[in-house]
C-alpha cells in the first residue's frame, strides 16, 4: 500500500512538472500550444490535487489577486451588458472624407461583443494558473530546478538559432525572417526573439546554481554567456529587450556590490558589440540609429510640453514619436470608461470610437497601446490600474527585501524570477499587450513563485518526491 501511494505521488508529480517545464518550449511553438499547455497543467493539477485546492488558505496577496480577478470579470460583464442593452450609436464626424467614413463605419460594425466576453472569461485561466502554481509550490510538488533547465536550454537554442539565421539568412529550420532589419529565429513571422532571450536568459545566467561543474568556471561562464546573450539580442533587432536586459542587470547589481564589476564589464561588452555591428551590418546600424533618433525626439517633445511650447503643428512632424501618438490615443480611449475600463482586450474597439485630436488617428488604432499601463487603464479603468500597481508594488518590494537584502545563499535561486518580473513591469517601455497570452503567462508564473517565496522564512528548492 505504501509503495502504491509513493508511486502514485511520483507519477502525478512527474506529469505536473513535465507540463510546467514545457512552457518555455510552448512559447516558441506558438500561442495555441501555450494555451493547450496551460489548460492541461490546470486540469491535471485539479484532478490530482483537488483536495489541496479546497484546503489552501489565501494570504493577503492571494486575496488581492482574487479581487483583481473579480474586478476583471465585473468590468467585462458590465460592459457586455451595457453594450448589449444600450449599444453605442456613433456616426463619423461631418468633416470625414467619404472614403474614411466607410472605413470608420466598418470598424464600428466589427465591434464584437462575443469576442470581448470570451476574452474576459478566458483570462480567468491565468488566475487559475497562478493558484495552481501557488498550491503546488506550497505542497512541494513543483521542482523549480527542472524549470531552470528547460528555460536555459530553450533560451540557448533561440540564441543560437538567431545567430545561425544572422549568418546564413535562414534559421536552423529553414525559416526566413519577415522583416529586413530584424531576425525572428524559430518564431517565424513573430519578431519576438529578442524579448524571449531577454526573459529566459536570466535563468541561463543563474544555471550554475544547479549545475556544480559550471561553478568551477563561473567567471568564464558569466562573461561568455552574457556576451552571447547581448550578441544575440543585438542581431535580433529588438532594441527594447537589450535596454531592459542592461537596466535589470544594473539595478540588481546595486544590491550586490561585488557584482558591480561584472555589470561594468557587461556594459563595456555591450557598447563595443553595438559599435562593431553598426560598422559591419547596415540593417543593425539603421535599427540602432532609428532607436537613438526616437529617444532624441521624445526628449525634445517632452521638453516642449514641459515648457508649454508644444503646438499642434509639432504633431504633424514626420519624426513625431509614435509613443506620444499611442499616449494620446490611449488617453482618449480611457476617457470613454474612466473608472472600470472597457473590459479585457477592448482597446482595439473602443479606440476607434473615441473623441480624438487628429482625424486620421481614428483609422490607425493599434490592437493595444504598446505599454502595459496605458492598456490596463484603457481596459480596466483607474480602479483596475490602481489594483494592479498596488499588487506589483507589494510583490516587488517584498521580494527585494527577501531575495536581495538577505544573505541566505539559497535566495539566489529566486533572482531570475524577480529579474524577469522587474523587467516585465518596468513602466517606461514599449511592449506587447499585457493581456496577450505569452506576456500574461510570464507575469503570472513570476507572481505565483515570488508570492510563495516571500512567504517563506528560508527559500528552499531541493524538493523530493
Amino acid at each position: 500500500m505504501f509503495l502504491t501511494k509513493t508511486y502514485d505521488k511520483n507519477y502525478k508529480a512527474l506529469i505536473i512538472n513535465l507540463l510546467f517545464c514545457l512552457l518555455p518550449l510552448s512559447i516558441i511553438i506558438g500561442s495555441l500550444i501555450v494555451n493547450i499547455n496551460i489548460i492541461l497543467f490546470i486540469i491535471f493539477s485539479l484532478i490530482f490535487f483537488y483536495k489541496d485546492f479546497f484546503k489552501f488558505k489565501l494570504n493577503t496577496i492571494d486575496r488581492l489577486v482574487f479581487v483583481i480577478l473579480i474586478f476583471i470579470i465585473f468590468s467585462g460583464t458590465y460592459n457586455l451588458l451595457e453594450n448589449f442593452f444600450f449599444p453605442k450609436e456613433i456616426s463619423p464626424p461631418e468633416n470625414f472624407p467619404p472614403k474614411l467614413k466607410s472605413i470608420y463605419l466598418e470598424f464600428i460594425r466589427n465591434y464584437d461583443l462575443k469576442y470581448l466576453a470570451l476574452k474576459s472569461v478566458g483570462y480567468v485561466r491565468f488566475f487559475l494558473l497562478y493558484f495552481a502554481i501557488r498550491i503546488l509550490m506550497e505542497k512541494k510538488i513543483l521542482n523549480i530546478k527542472y524549470f531552470f533547465y528547460t528555460s536555459s536550454i530553450f533560451c540557448l537554442f533561440v540564441m543560437l538559432d538567431v545567430v545561425f539565421q544572422f549568418i546564413n539568412g535562414k534559421n536552423i529550420l529553414g525559416m526566413v525572417s519577415p522583416h529586413p532589419r530584424k531576425l525572428s529565429g524559430p518564431f517565424g513571422d513573430e519578431l519576438i526573439a529578442g524579448g524571449y532571450i531577454q526573459n529566459f536568459s536570466f535563468f541561463l545566467i543563474f544555471l550554475p546554481v544547479f549545475l556544480k561543474p559550471l561553478k568551477k568556471f563561473f567567471k568564464f561562464y558569466i562573461i561568455f554567456i552574457i556576451s552571447l546573450i547581448v550578441f544575440s539580442i543585438i542581431i535580433s533587432g529588438n532594441r527594447m529587450p537589450l535596454l531592459l536586459f542592461l537596466i535589470t542587470l544594473g539595478f540588481f547589481s546595486i544590491f550586490k556590490l561585488e557584482t558591480l564589476k561584472y555589470f561594468i564589464l557587461i556594459l563595456i561588452i555591450s557598447l563595443l558589440s553595438i559599435s562593431f555591428f553598426k560598422s559591419i551590418k547596415p540593417s543593425i546600424n539603421q535599427n540602432i540609429n532609428h532607436f537613438q533618433a526616437s529617444i532624441k525626439n521624445m526628449v525634445f517633445i517632452t521638453n516642449k510640453i514641459i515648457k508649454g511650447e508644444f503646438e499642434d503643428s509639432d504633431r504633424q512632424r514626420n519624426d513625431f514619436p509614435e509613443q506620444f501618438r499611442e499616449f494620446e490615443t490611449s488617453y482618449d480611449t480611457w476617457k470613454m470608461n474612466k473608472f472600470i475600463g472597457g473590459g479585457v482586450r477592448s482597446y482595439r474597439f473602443n479606440c476607434t470610437m473615441r473623441k480624438n485630436i487628429e482625424i486620421n488617428e481614428r483609422i490607425t488604432c493599434n490592437t493595444h497601446p504598446h505599454n502595459y499601463y496605458l492598456e490596463i487603464i484603457s481596459d480596466l479603468g483607474i480602479f483596475g490600474l490602481l489594483l494592479i500597481i498596488f499588487l506589483f508594488s507589494i510583490i516587488l518590494i517584498k521580494s527585494i527585501k527577501k531575495v536581495c537584502l538577505k544573505t541566505n545563499t539559497n535566495n539566489v535561486v529566486a533572482y531570475p524570477f524577480l529579474m524577469v518580473f522587474f523587467a516585465e513591469i518596468f513602466p517606461i517601455k514599449s511592449s506587447g499587450s499585457f493581456f496577450y497570452t505569452l506576456n500574461s503567462l510570464i507575469i503570472f508564473i513570476c507572481l505565483a513563485i515570488l508570492v510563495t517565496l516571500i512567504k517563506k522564512d528560508n527559500i528552499e528548492f531541493k524538493y523530493e518526491y
